[in-house]
């Protein structure tokens, strides 16, 4: 079993909606749903395109998907992330801008960072004695020749590449 800790909007918020309407499926349910078309696409294409982020709709990693270490349960997580939470004041995302990530457009942090990325860099630390080491097909698969020298470092010491300086929301 993976887990991993993402933030998400709330089921019921319109970017939340708004997902699950352009990608065809609700996140949180797994039903489908009927999507729009799209001018200048064809349904096959816009399958396609958004194949994978329909699989866990819009969200930010804070704690990459891991497999959990010997001696935890999935249940020992989860008391973790309900701790952890409940510890934390809430942060305010200032505003969200549509970004081009290398191949794909992802919303990012339009204005300050700075809260965000110290609860991302405070949820990787947190959780890192329930992950396992990374097989050596999860290093693969992160293609770590293609990576950053920093981006390498996390991924051998964290088993993701783009913690810490190299996290963007």
């Amino acid at each position: 079993m993976r887990l991993a800790v993402f933030f998400t909007p709330p089921r019921d918020h319109p970017l939340s909606i708004a997902a699950a309407d352009w990608l065809g499926r609700d996140a949180f349910t797994g039903e489908s749903r009927e999507r729009a078309p799209v001018a200048g696409f064809e349904t096959a294409e816009i399958d396609a395109l958004t194949a994978d982020p329909r699989r866990y709709g819009f969200h930010a990693t804070l704690k990459p998907p891991f497999r959990i270490a010997e001696g935890h349960t999935a249940d020992d997580v989860r008391e973790a992330l309900a701790g952890f939470c409940a510890g934390r004041p809430a942060i305010r995302i200032p505003a969200l801008e549509l970004t081009a990530l290398g191949p794909f457009f992802a919303l990012t942090i339009g204005g300050e960072t700075g809260e965000v990325d110290a609860l991302a860099a405070d949820v990787v630390r947190a959780f890192e004695p329930f992950r396992a080491p990374a097989s050596e097909a999860e290093i693969a698969r992160r293609r770590p020749d293609a990576l950053s020298e920093s981006q390498r470092a996390n991924l051998a010491d964290w088993g993701y590449p783009y913690v810490f300086s190299d996290f963007q929301f």
